[in-house]
């Protein structure tokens, strides 16, 4: 979900003709959140699989699933509107950092 809105937001904000630039400053803004989001599967993978069950019964919590508040109350679309000109701006001056 926050990809499409992402995605429509900097179409919307490139205007016709310019979807290379949306598509790049979609890239940029999108790469480290998601790449944040992927690593807490890695954490959930390794904990689920190195679990030691024969101590589970009297701690069950240790196997619930985080639900991180920075990943779960993000307005992605409110963060694409925010940082797009930064997104591209960045990409014009050849910044290749991603946009935060």
């Amino acid at each position: 979900m926050e990809d499409g809105v992402t995605l429509a937001a900097s179409l919307q904000m490139s205007g016709r003709g310019k979807c290379a630039d949306a598509l790049r400053a979609y890239e940029k803004i999108r790469y480290e959140r998601v790449r944040a989001a992927q690593k807490t599967g890695e954490s959930t993978r390794d904990t689920w699989h190195k679990a030691d069950f024969s101590n589970l019964k009297s701690n069950p919590e240790k196997l619930k699933l985080k639900r991180e508040s920075w990943l779960l109350n993000f307005d992605a679309e409110a963060h694409a509107y925010e940082v797009y000109a930064d997104a591209v701006a960045g990409l014009r001056n050849g910044v290749e950092k991603p946009v935060l």
